[in-house]
């Protein structure tokens, strides 16, 4: 039986099925752009022009796997999240609960503080210094989480510390501009979101909006 519209929320998403994934570029583009088509037929929902639909993400395992190896962990440590009633496993607050992207100034003063390497702390204390400000915001905007753990293996960081470092994974919002010629309840609905592979200045092959 399927749950009534009203059960649906932010906390509680609707669990839909991708009908259709065509890309949209011709061949030879260097860019991977989509169009998805999203079955919400028997769920209740119904939507109108100015509406947004919000798609939750995950981050792809590889990552995850990569972060938790790069701390010595093991994925099942218990770590805290704010506006959750108890803790969640390391690799669940990874996968599908928190950015591992858009690393701040704080992680470098973070790194700086539990390096033991000499040449580590040098290079962090030079982007930490007042004036190098642009020089700080060009690094960290070339980098995620996991570069910065691969940089400065000296800096051993505990689960807990690195997740109070990230943001919450934030749902992707799509709004529609005009009406479907039948907004029905069971209509699948068009979704365009972009979905195109990049990379950055450091060789580290993304997937998303550069």
């Amino acid at each position: 039986m399927t749950a009534p519209a009203a059960s649906y929320s932010k906390e509680n998403p609707l669990a839909a099925r991708l009908l259709e994934n065509r890309v949209l570029n011709k061949d030879g583009s260097s860019k991977d752009t989509r169009h998805l088509v999203i079955d919400i037929a028997g769920s209740g929902l119904t939507y109108q022009v100015g509406d947004s639909l919000g798609v939750y993400p995950s981050n792809r395992p590889q990552a995850v796997d990569e972060i938790i190896a790069l701390l010595g962990a093991t994925g099942n440590e218990p770590v805290s999240l704010p506006r959750l009633s108890g803790p969640v496993s390391l690799q669940e607050a990874l996968a599908s609960k928190l950015s591992l992207s858009g690393p701040t100034r704080k992680i470098l003063e973070t790194l700086a503080a539990r390096t033991a390497d000499p040449r580590e702390k040098e290079q962090l204390a030079a982007l930490l210094a007042p004036e190098a400000k642009e020089a700080q915001e060009m690094f960290l905007g070339q980098r995620e989480y996991i570069d910065l753990l691969e940089e400065f293996p000296g800096a051993k960081l505990s689960p807990q510390e690195l997740v109070d470092h990230l943001r919450r994974l934030m749902p992707r919002l799509r709004p529609w501009s005009r009406l479907p010629r039948l907004a029905l309840p069971r209509r699948p609905l068009p979704l365009p979101p972009p979905l195109v592979p990049w990379t950055p200045r450091r060789p580290r092959a993304r997937c998303g909006r550069p």
